[in-house]
């Protein structure tokens, strides 16, 4: 008997470029806060990178500016680019009838937009977000799904969340390194 597996993909910068789309929301949410015109490197700009930037805002500002960003995100997301080879796999072990899941460390509002412009929903089995993972990370959210970590096969694009995974138990033979 074959054993079953499960073929679970990451989101952000894995099966779609989103730093250009995500950092632009936050120069043009901070810009609406705070009047303050700031450049952005091409490296991703998150939640904890708003107090280093911009020290002394308040928390009610830093939460202002998130909210916008999440707003704001709609208007830059033709600016996403959508990984098409990945893709083709994806449908591929889908149309197969293989078990496909999104985990993701993307607030659900924004990789819903993403997967609803991309038609990507309907590729996976099942969908989890930061909002599933409580204060945990997502691999060890994964842990609490009865899926055997023997059983699959991760799509991953930043070597942190490479190691959390072998850190939790998937071995690194069952990880493909998503070059994007």
């Amino acid at each position: 008997m074959v054993k079953k597996k499960y073929f679970i993909f990451d989101l952000d910068n894995t099966l779609v470029k989103t730093d250009l789309a995500n950092n632009n929301s936050y120069r043009d949410a901070i810009h609406a806060v705070t009047g303050i015109d700031i450049q952005i490197k091409q490296v991703r700009f998150t939640r904890a990178d708003l107090s280093y930037a911009i020290p002394n805002l308040s928390s009610d500002k830093i939460s202002e500016i998130i909210k916008l960003k999440e707003d704001f995100y709609s208007k830059h997301i033709q600016e996403t680019i959508l990984n098409e080879q990945l893709v083709k796999i994806l449908s591929f072990l889908k149309e197969l009838g293989n078990e496909t899941i999104l985990l993701t460390e993307s607030h659900k509002l924004r990789a819903k937009q993403v997967c609803e412009h991309y038609s990507l929903a309907q590729f996976f089995n099942k969908q989890y977000y930061k909002e599933n993972f409580g204060t945990s990370d997502k691999y060890q959210y994964l842990k609490t799904q009865n899926i055997p970590f023997s059983s699959i096969v991760l799509f991953e694009n930043e070597e942190n969340e490479i190691q959390k995974a072998i850190q939790n138990g998937i071995c690194e033979y069952q990880i493909i390194k998503v070059k994007f």
